[in-house]
């Protein structure tokens, strides 16, 4: 009697057994469990590096697995079987075990009488992974997207391990670290999120395509360019390599989207993203690639306006439904005063330096020493204190309302949208969070006013709440000296803020021309897009009503803590 022959299918051979052995299949057996333990512990090179199922000696575990029963001899049988692992399906050529296996060598080994079958085939490769954490596995299939043919990479082997019910002893922190580098909500978003950005997040690889537009060799010359204080606007995106920060890798996120349509524009820009003699104007050309990128992530369709003579905004931008949109991008940076104190400052830290090297040399000293200062800023300028009502909020206010606030740019006929890119690394936001888009906040008891909200839906007596010391009974408020902007004019359809990790809407409520409902949508769609934090006229009276609500809880909160 012949004996019965089975092969052990626990990775991707349960979907994709090849045409031989597909053919050479009489039945499946499914729901077995295989007797010993299996781990994502090899890193593929066909799959772009991708972590993929193998045997091993510690960790791991059983896993689900099916029984593809065979009409072939057991020698046939591994043939088939190793030609499958090794790429050489139809080639005909014959399975002999190796003398002296090597970490890559492919082996059929065998299993008798399990699950009723006379003999079960199953092959074994040697792990390669370390460490073999979660974290490694992430990191390598994330790599592998784009390394890989589309669907062999790792995050699609591991979306199919799932799909067969295998679950190893990683696998859940495995998925959940995928999730966690990727910033997403399951591993098909991740995947498309990375083919479609076309660089992988939370690696290296990152960055790419900012090296394509300012290169290696030109970083190195734009490191040893400072402004006083202030570090070249490039130089400081790409301070830390190996850890980027969230603006780095947002603007090439959006290099990597401009360059896939409008390669000639993005190729115009880098003189003044190389700019050497203006950090003002490098730090706005690096504002401008990133709100084109995002721009076209959220669904736009974009159009780059060319420079003239007279003041112009950026971009025209439609949302598919015909209707033109004016976006103007403005880099909010110091002011003048704050980046003399940085100056300042930085040229003491210099001199002392300098003093302490040549103190050590006199005495032979050759140890390390770390010199420090601390310097105390106020980025939208210092209060005064003999002028009434000036304080640091109020500043704040003033001088985010006064942002393009004479509208040079902006039409009067259209759509009109400002930008405010707050995603520069050297100024830390202005010190601002995304919460400051919310009217009121608090912290320890004590009540402070978010000066985003503020900017823009204040008027003139308003009670400005501030973050101090002083408890709850004891707190005062400013009045606001001044209307805010969506009530000092109405040419403003709504201001994009842009912070690293959060994108807000704030609408007019009462614009000329307000906009549309499908741009509004995928204003909301645009990358770290957060509606929680946004004023959006969702229909008509919508905005209005929410600030107005806003407003009286605020004039009931002056009551009750002036009381």
């Amino acid at each position: 009697m012949t004996a019965q022959v089975a092969i052990l299918a626990y990775g991707s051979l349960i979907d994709d057994p090849g045409d031989e052995i597909a053919r050479a299949t009489v039945r499946v057996i499914e729901g077995v469990q295989t007797p010993f333990h299996i781990e994502f512990a090899r890193s593929s090179g066909t799959r772009g590096g991708a972590p993929t199922l193998v045997p091993v000696a510690e960790g791991g575990a059983p896993v689900q697995a099916s029984l593809l029963v065979l009409d072939s001899s057991e020698n046939e049988a591994a043939s088939m079987l190793w030609r499958r692992e090794t790429r050489r399906v139809g080639s005909g050529e014959v399975y002999v075990k190796p003398t002296n296996p090597g970490r890559n060598s492919v082996l059929v080994e065998r299993v008798s009488g399990f699950e009723g079958i006379d003999v079960v085939l199953y092959t074994s490769i040697a792990p390669t992974i370390q460490p073999l954490t979660a974290e490694k596995l992430a990191e390598l299939a994330i790599a592998s997207v784009l390394k890989a043919e589309r669907g062999k990479d790792g995050i699609s082997y591991l979306m199919a391990a799932k799909q067969n019910r295998i679950a190893t002893a990683l696998s859940p922190s495995y998925e959940l670290e995928i999730l966690k580098e990727t910033n997403c909500a399951d591993l098909c978003e991740a995947r498309e999120k990375i083919w479609r950005a076309g660089f992988v997040p939370g690696t290296h690889a990152d960055l790419k395509p900012l090296f394509d537009v300012v290169r290696e060799d030109e970083l190195k010359e734009l490191r040893e360019r400072r402004f006083g204080a202030r570090p070249h606007p490039y130089s400081t995106l790409l301070g830390n390599l190996t850890n980027p920060s969230q603006a780095a890798r947002n603007t090439s996120r959006a290099a990597a989207a401009v360059s896939r349509g409008h390669k000639a524009w993005l190729d115009a820009i880098k003189a003044r993203i190389k700019d050497e003699t203006d950090a003002a104007n490098a730090a706005s050309a690096l504002a401008e690639l990133r709100a084109f990128g995002a721009l076209l992530e959220g669904g736009f369709n974009v159009t780059p306006l060319v420079p003239g003579d007279q003041p112009s905004p950026e971009f025209e931008v439609d949302a598919g439904d015909g209707t033109k949109i004016i976006v103007e991008v403005h880099a909010k940076q110091f002011d003048k005063a704050t980046q003399r104190t940085l100056n300042e400052a930085s040229a003491v830290l210099e001199k002392t330096v300098e003093e302490t090297l040549s103190a050590r040399r006199e005495s032979g000293e050759n140890q390390p020493f770390i010199t420090t200062s601390v310097t105390e800023v106020t980025p939208f300028g210092e209060p005064n204190p003999d002028k009434p009502g000036d304080t640091i909020t109020a500043n704040a206010i003033s001088r985010l309302c006064a942002i393009k606030q004479r509208e040079h740019q902006f039409s009067a006929d259209r759509q009109n949208i400002l930008w405010l890119d707050l995603q520069d690394d050297y100024s830390w936001n202005l010190a601002l969070e995304p919460e400051a888009a919310l009217p009121v906040g608090s912290w320890n008891g004590i009540f402070y006013s978010g000066a985003l909200w503020y900017a823009h839906y204040g008027w003139k007596g308003a009670p400005i709440f501030e973050n101090t010391s002083e408890t709850l009974g004891g707190q005062k408020s400013t009045p606001m000296g001044h209307d805010g902007r969506f009530r000092l004019s109405n040419r403003v359809s709504g201001v994009i803020v842009s912070f690293p990790q959060a994108v807000i809407l704030l609408e007019a409520f009462d614009p000329r021309h307000p906009l549309t409902p499908e741009a509004r949508l995928r204003i909301m769609n645009l990358p770290w897009a957060k509606a929680e934090l946004s004023v959006c006229n969702w229909s008509e009276g919508v905005a209005s009503g929410t600030v107005e609500a806003q407003r009286a809880a605020i004039e009931a909160l002056q009551k009750i803590v002036s009381s």
